[in-house]
């Protein structure tokens, strides 16, 4: 049965990660048995605001971007997808809101919910694992490190350069 790991990809205790998590309230509130009933129900209600829902397997709100700047490179470039390939269509994310109901026009509206996932590896079966030279710590990192994108973003820019008469 699947683990709880902390960050460090180490196992946080015995218990079953499915057992545990049986309601928003327990994982965000630990309701005890002795509460009344309307305390349960509003601490669900509380906890069901922080969470995505039921449907969307409880996705927590979206952490603080001020705090997190990395996880905002990442989510900004998930926006400019079209640049790096743009012979691939990419379906609109929904989230990217830029043009006539923004002050700015390149201003995004992240998402409310985000979920984070680590690839944890695996020491049993090394075949499946990516090698070293492969694994980036960010989105923006592995995406920069691609050669074809990044002659791709230079050539882009030396031709709005160009245009600009800056070159």
């Amino acid at each position: 049965s699947p683990r709880v790991l902390d960050k460090s990809g180490n196992p946080s205790g015995d218990l079953d990660f499915f057992d545990k998590l049986t309601t928003p309230a327990e994982v965000y509130h630990q309701v005890d048995a002795g509460s009344s009933k309307g305390v349960i129900r509003a601490r669900e209600k509380e906890a069901l605001d922080m969470t995505a829902g039921p449907n969307w397997f409880y996705f927590p709100k979206i952490p603080d971007l001020k705090n997190r700047p990395e996880l905002k490179k990442d989510l900004k470039i998930l926006t400019h997808r079209a640049v790096w390939d743009p012979h691939q269509r990419y379906k609109n994310i929904g989230w990217d809101r830029r043009g006539t109901n923004t002050k700015s026009p390149t201003r995004i509206s992240y998402p409310k919910f985000l979920q984070e996932a680590y690839v944890v590896v695996d020491k049993k079966d090394p075949t499946q694992n990516l090698p070293r030279k492969l694994r980036f710590k960010s989105l923006t990192t592995q995406v920069l490190a691609d050669p074809a994108i990044r002659k791709r973003l230079h050539d882009r820019f030396r031709k709005k350069q160009e245009q600009a008469g800056g070159w």
